[in-house]
């Protein structure tokens, strides 16, 4: 599977002010995790969100099993763990470091709070959360077509 392409980015903060950014990011410390580390684990219970500031990060289902299966891969600037955030719950997958990465994680409980204070910083932070999300499913409808495009379907249901 191939790394996001940059066309298919959604940027986490697109269309906000400078002081709508400074707010969201305000008190958020970076922090380095080591190459080959698998910092967030499937089955895990967490509702942050992270912002990949610093290299590639794998998006593994049953990692470190025979059935370990690369979900996706994301690089700088990309966002991973939005649906956990939405939805909360278990991870669904786990996150492996390729290299060292910089990353910068959202709470839930912080940006609700910044968004509350600020409807239209709140309007602005759900359409590129939903915008990133659809995008998201668009590749994920696309990539399962083209791999049933290979097989013999003698009946689709929808």
């Amino acid at each position: 599977m191939e790394p996001q392409r940059d066309e298919d980015r959604v940027d986490l903060v697109q269309g906000l002010a400078e002081d709508q950014i400074d707010r969201l990011l305000r008190g958020l410390v970076p922090y380095m995790v080591p190459g080959g580390a698998a910092f967030i684990k499937e089955g895990d219970f967490n509702d942050s969100m992270i912002l990949l500031l610093e290299g590639t990060v794998r998006v593994v289902s049953h990692a470190g099993t025979p059935a370990e299966v690369l979900v996706v891969r994301r690089s700088a600037g990309q966002l991973f763990g939005e649906v956990n955030f939405v939805t909360g719950g278990s991870r669904s997958a786990s996150v492996i470091a390729e290299g060292d990465v910089l990353l910068l994680e959202f709470s839930k409980d912080r940006v609700m709070a910044i968004m509350d204070a600020d409807p239209v910083l709140a309007r602005k932070l759900a359409w590129n959360l939903a915008r990133i999300m659809a995008e998201r499913l668009r590749n994920a409808t696309m990539q399962f077509w083209d791999v049933q495009s290979t097989q013999d379907l003698t009946v689709l249901a929808f």
